[in-house]
């Protein structure tokens, strides 16, 4: 499952593996027993959000993503989508900072909306590709949080990461709320079974999107981009984090 409005990346491996070279956090499920490994993003909903606030002066996501959805990827600038301070999903670089590289004269704010979407699909590219060598992703994503109600978003994310991609039936982008609800129930009362149609249990939606190869190569070329800029960026990020009091070690969700 991966979340967009809280950042976060879960699978449920076969088996629990613990090994210290592997960027991936290790869990224990709450509902017990098993454990979950994550790829925990620091800021994606939260991005888009305040985004949507900067350009359109609302913290609509969905109107920020209607404004991604109008500009090409590969028009857009490189926008390195570490606006939370640092990144663990899988760098786990503390000194990591948002910036958009590229710009011109003919960008405007659908460009920059593109661009940040565009650096989430790449870091959730990255996170999903952490979990497939840990043999934990699967072959379907589920999604949910806001922008993931949008096709286009779900159509991008199919061809970035080159899995398939679904939504839980009812297409309820609250499915964190419902579990931990489910969760406060069963804590307070073991015997009150709470269902909720958001369970780990529930069908999938039939509007699952799965990647098409001819559309999935340009993200291959975009991540490439993406990465470049990461790695040319990060001296000058270390360097400004060592002359200052640096942003401290970002918590696991």
């Amino acid at each position: 499952m991966l979340t967009s409005g809280t950042p976060c990346t879960p699978a449920v491996p076969s088996e629990l593996r613990l090994d210290p070279t592997q960027p991936y956090l290790v869990t224990p499920l709450a509902p017990g027993p098993g454990w979950a490994i994550e790829t925990d993003l620091l800021s994606t909903g939260s991005a888009l959000t305040w985004l949507a606030t900067v350009l359109l002066d609302s913290g609509s996501v969905a109107r920020c993503a209607e404004l991604a959805e109008s500009a090409a990827p590969e028009d857009a600038p490189v926008f390195l989508p570490y606006l939370g301070g640092g990144e663990q999903g899988s760098l786990f670089d503390p000194a990591l900072r948002g910036a958009v590289v590229g710009l011109e004269l003919r960008h405007d704010r659908r460009h920059l909306a593109r661009a940040l979407l565009n650096g989430i699909l790449m870091e959730s590219r990255r996170c999903v590709a952490e979990l497939d060598k840990a043999g934990a992703a699967g072959s379907t994503i589920q999604v949910a949080g806001a922008s993931a109600t949008m096709p286009a978003f779900r159509v991008d994310l199919a061809d970035a990461t080159r899995h398939s991609v679904s939504m839980p039936a009812g297409g309820d982008a609250d499915c964190s709320a419902a579990g931990a609800a489910v969760l406060v129930a069963q804590a307070v009362d073991g015997r009150v079974i709470v269902r909720s149609p958001q369970s780990a249990g529930s069908a999938l939606s039939p509007a699952r999107v799965d990647p098409d190869e001819s559309r999935a190569v340009r993200w291959d070329a975009l991540a490439e981009r993406h990465d470049a800029v990461r790695a040319a960026l990060a001296p000058y990020f270390a360097a400004v984090d060592r002359e200052g009091d640096g942003p401290g070690q970002p918590s696991p969700c």
